[in-house]
């Protein structure tokens, strides 16, 4: 069955970014072969021209290379505090944080 109903587009994309909280990224590195998380980000909406807006919370650093010739690389924090950071407390869970406790507070 078809629907009839039609959404603008900003309306779509408003569902979308509300919907979605964060974005996990993860790259095949070619010069290992290892797959890793590069970058995690929050979706934090939309902007004036309708388009999805992004903050960087964790990127992945790379720091050379072990004994075995493998890539050694870190997530690191950015230094931006997610939109939702309150709720941790909120919910009880503070005491849970433990290696990103700055980025909650």
């Amino acid at each position: 069955m078809k629907s009839v109903v039609q959404l603008p587009v900003y309306v779509a994309r408003a569902q979308v970014a509300s919907a979605i909280h964060l974005v996990i990224q993860i790259t095949r590195f070619s010069e290992d072969g290892s797959r890793r998380i590069t970058r995690i980000t929050e979706v934090t909406g939309l902007d004036s021209d309708e388009q999805y807006t992004f903050h960087d919370l964790f990127e992945n650093r790379m720091t050379g290379r072990d004994a075995d010739g493998n890539l050694k690389m870190s997530l690191e924090m950015t230094g931006k505090t997610p939109s939702f950071a309150k709720e941790v407390e909120g919910h009880g869970l503070g005491h849970l944080v433990k290696t990103s406790r700055e980025l909650w507070s």
